[in-house]
């Protein structure tokens, strides 16, 4: 259900996507709309992107905050579209 946010990875075009998607992003514009859903995400912004790391940091950690602001990220691009 997810993969269309990595379709680049595998090869599949637009057209391949999962008819369920538009179901999905209205999903999660409606679960971060609410003010708990506001709060929430906002606080998944700060522990990623307003996150800055030394830079004596390993290469895992690095990675890893990396992956979360990926995550986050993409919430906030399926919020977006379910909103329109």
């Amino acid at each position: 259900m997810f993969e269309s946010g990595w379709s680049w990875i595998n090869g599949t075009s637009e057209e391949e996507k999962n008819p369920d998607e538009k179901d999905v992003t209205v999903s999660f514009a409606r679960c971060f709309s609410s003010r708990d859903g506001e709060k929430a995400l906002s606080y998944l912004k700060s522990i990623t992107s307003g996150r800055c790391l030394s830079p004596e940091v390993n290469a895992e950690v690095l990675r890893h905050l990396e992956g979360q602001r990926c995550l986050v990220s993409h919430i906030s691009m399926l919020i977006e579209k379910g909103k329109s």
